[in-house]
C-alpha cells in the first residue's frame, strides 16, 4: 500500500517511520541529527512511561484507557522539526516556544497519593522512581 519494503525494516517502529518519511514527510523538511552532549542529555532524561495498577472498589464503577494517544498526538498536533540548540537563561525572553526539553526543578506537594513525576535515582542501581518532594 505504501510501496515500502518490509523485509528493510527490523522493527515495526523502524517500519513505520520509513513509511512516514517516504510518503508524509514533506521533501523540503529535513530531520535533523541529535549527537554529542545533546543526544546524551535527552537520553539520560528519558524514563518512559509511567506504569500503575489501581484496584478500585465500590459499586457502579467505569474504567477507561486510553489507547494509540500517541498516534493521535502524532496526527492531530505539530510535530517540531528544527535545529536542536541548547539554551540557557529565561526561556520567556524567546517568546512563544512550545517545544523542548527543559532541565527543571520542581516541588510536589507531600498531600499528593499517586506522584507522576519520573527521575531516576541510584538506589542500588539505576532506578525510575516518582518521589514527592523536590
Amino acid at each position: 500500500m505504501f510501496r515500502v519494503d518490509v523485509l528493510r525494516f527490523p522493527t515495526i517502529s523502524s517500519l513505520a517511520f520509513g513509511i512516514f518519511r517516504s510518503n508524509f514527510l514533506l521533501k523540503d523538511i529535513k530531520i535533523p541529527l541529535i549527537f554529542n552532549e545533546i543526544y546524551t542529555d535527552i537520553k539520560n532524561s528519558y524514563t518512559g512511561g509511567s506504569v500503575d495498577l489501581f484496584k478500585p472498589s465500590g459499586e457502579n464503577i467505569k474504567g477507561y484507557d486510553v489507547n494509540s494517544l500517541y498516534p493521535y498526538i502524532m496526527k492531530f498536533c505539530k510535530m517540531p522539526v528544527a535545529t536542536v540548540k541548547y539554551f540557557t537563561g529565561d526561556i520567556s525572553l524567546l517568546g512563544d516556544i512550545p517545544y523542548g526539553i527543559f532541565e527543571v526543578e520542581v516541588e510536589t506537594p507531600e498531600y499528593i497519593r499517586h506522584p507522576i513525576l519520573q527521575v531516576k535515582a541510584n538506589k542500588g542501581g539505576i532506578r525510575t522512581i516518582s518521589p514527592l518532594g523536590n
